[in-house]
């Protein structure tokens, strides 16, 4: 319990260290037009668009990871509230219980003090009744005995009825202390319980305000993860639009036929077909090979041509997508880096990324896939 609480004040001082961040305004769609901008130009702003993009991302992934940390802690906030309530609870009943044991205590006090003062009233009025006729009565009892031996044992009688009377006053004084005394125990354990119920009351009461406050940090988390899926929506819709523009004005060219050369050097880890993809499980087209290389490995451009861009492309991760003419067009993806930019001329066998494992992808490699006006083909063919 105490592990799990220190557990929490960490999480809660770390979230409320985090800086406070205003959801970002969502990014309208670009709006690209032939005439009013230069390629310089139009890479310029997709390379802005993109690094946005990037800090979107970022800002989506940082919200996602502190909302599970915070639905963690209040989870298990949750269940020490809970936890805390069932004590209390518990307590309250021990109380009752303790409460009721005075209330006995009390009724058997009033008793004994009631037995008491009946007591001691009887005993007064014997002795009152005694005294006033203790001239006449005594000397009658006495003189009247037959023998000196009946004289004694008359006395005897007198002094061991008012001894009996005493005794059992004073067994009932004791009876009666030692129920006050039971009380008064009774009394402390109780007040002890309530104490404690105080500081468990105390305790929730606590938990509570941290779930509160946790709660509303974890309605700003969300209210900027919100904010950042609609920028990234929006980013990725200028970048397409920007990639669009700078492919309709790129120059056309026939491909220089001949065979394509290898992106990179590595075994072949899946070749084009369909298969079942190893991140989504589903029985689905391969469009490329895949080329297992280690993290920054160069990846080179198959042949001359010109980058329609170089973004982050869903399941691709970081694409770098080459127009090579003639309506065939290279894709490289799962790059760790970019050491190319839209609308750049390259040539073959020229650098144009770094491998890496981003997107869908379970280790390094470089996913190559050559496609003729839209339509995927093996590469084999190609290279």
């Amino acid at each position: 319990m105490r592990a799990a609480f220190i557990l929490i004040c960490a999480v809660f001082a770390g979230v409320l260290a985090l800086p406070p961040v205003a959801p970002a305004p969502a990014f309208e769609a670009y709006a690209t037009s032939s005439s009013s901008k230069t390629n310089d130009q139009l890479n310029n702003d997709l390379k802005d668009i993109q690094d946005n993009l990037e800090a979107a991302r970022n800002d989506y992934a940082t919200a996602v990871a502190t909302l599970k940390t915070l639905e963690t802690t209040i989870n298990t906030l949750n269940g020490q509230i809970a936890e805390q309530k069932a004590k209390i609870s518990e307590q309250e009943k021990k109380i009752a219980d303790y409460d009721a044991q005075i209330e006995v205590k009390k009724g058997e006090i009033a008793q004994m003090e009631s037995d008491i003062t009946d007591q001691n009233s009887n005993l007064n009025q014997r002795l009152r009744v005694m005294y006033e006729t203790d001239n006449n009565s005594m000397l009658v009892v006495l003189l009247g005995s037959e023998n000196i031996v009946d004289f004694l044992s008359n006395i005897d009688m007198i002094q061991a009825i008012h001894k009996s009377d005493q005794e059992l006053l004073a067994e009932m004084q004791q009876k009666l202390s030692d129920l006050e005394a039971a009380k008064k125990d009774l009394e402390t354990i109780e007040q002890q319980l309530v104490d404690e119920k105080t500081s468990m009351e105390q305790a929730k009461a606590s938990l509570e305000t941290k779930k509160s406050q946790l709660a509303s940090a974890e309605a700003a988390q969300k209210s900027i993860r919100d904010a950042a899926v609609e920028d990234i929506a929006a980013l990725e819709a200028s970048s397409k639009a920007i990639e669009a523009e700078l492919a309709a004005r790129k120059s056309t060219w026939e491909y220089g036929g001949g065979a394509m050369s290898w992106p990179c050097q590595g075994p072949i880890t899946s070749e084009y077909g369909m298969r079942v993809n190893p991140v989504t499980h589903q029985y689905v087209l391969h469009a490329g090979i895949d080329i297992g290389v280690a993290y920054g490995t160069p990846v080179h451009a198959a042949a001359d041509g010109v980058v329609i861009s170089t973004s982050w492309y869903g399941g691709y991760g970081n694409l770098v997508m080459i127009d090579n003419g003639s309506g065939i067009t290279t894709l490289y993806g799962h790059n760790q880096s970019f050491a190319v930019h839209a609308g750049q001329a390259v040539t073959r066998g020229q650098v144009v990324a770094y491998a890496g494992s981003t997107g869908n992808s379970t280790g390094p490699h470089c996913h190559f896939e050559v496609r003729v006006n839209g339509v995927p083909q093996n590469p084999r063919k190609w290279l």
